[in-house]
């Protein structure tokens, strides 16, 4: 099982932090797009390193060894039958019984991709700064009238909390509709450095962000600073040639 999640790693590690390809417009009268492609590789290479570390940290027993290679192994050919979402999903359900053997079945942390858009921001441009959150995959049966909330925190690399938020997703949350979050005026003048998006499952009907855990998702990267990126970029390029 782990040589072939670290053989299928290979082929997302050449294309998973490539930029996206232009945006094309479409006429109105375009179908919707395909839930399958809202999954990107690079929510694949995460998924792949989430597992390994995974089980590298909570190796099954030996009767569990056999399911869970079976369902990996369900999860390899959906994503080579081009079934991302599928793939993803089922790599989440495994994640979730290394972690918690035998605990009911739940959504997992994963199911949504939450980023801090700008991605980079400059506090001497300043401007809003939204939180993004994009499910990845249907959270339950669509004729379900369930609704599942995630809490979301903004930590800095040393701890600090930033901003804590909570969001209620209904099972027929539209996949891959961005739900966009202004986050609170405290974000928009933050120090400088790294900051980490993490993700936790809340309890039903919980109103507020559910308490920091240990097992908390990190789901995405922010970085804050003063610096022109632009002009950094020329000048690396002047230099280079």
């Amino acid at each position: 099982m782990m040589r072939r999640a670290s053989a299928l790693l290979a082929v997302f590690a050449a294309t998973a932090l490539s930029p996206p390809a232009p945006l094309r417009a479409q006429p109105n009268t375009a179908p919707p797009p395909n839930p399958q492609a809202i999954v990107t590789r690079a929510d694949l290479a995460l998924a792949y390193l989430t597992f390994d570390r995974a089980f590298s940290e909570h190796p099954p027993s030996a009767d569990k060894l056999g399911p869970l290679s079976q369902r990996f192994d369900q999860a390899t050919l959906a994503f080579f039958a081009g079934r991302n979402a599928d793939a993803v999903r089922s790599i989440h359900a495994v994640i979730a019984e290394l972690l918690a053997p035998g605990a009911p079945p739940g959504t997992s942390a994963f199911a949504i991709r939450a980023t801090i858009e700008p991605h980079v921001y400059r506090r001497t441009v300043g401007g809003p700064v939204t939180l993004r959150v994009v499910p990845l995959y249907a959270l339950a049966d669509t004729s379900s009238s369930a609704v599942t909330s995630f809490g979301v925190r903004v930590v800095s690399d040393g701890g600090r909390e930033l901003a804590a938020t909570t969001i209620a997703l209904a099972a027929r949350a539209q996949v891959g509709a961005p739900i966009d979050v202004p986050l609170p005026a405290a974000a928009a003048n933050p120090p400088k450095g790294r900051y980490r998006v993490l993700v936790t499952v809340a309890a039903p009907g919980m109103s507020e962000p559910p308490p920091p855990a240990p097992n908390a998702v990190p789901a995405s990267e922010w970085f804050v600073t003063d610096d022109d990126l632009d002009a950094k970029r020329q000048d690396l390029t002047r230099r280079a040639a």
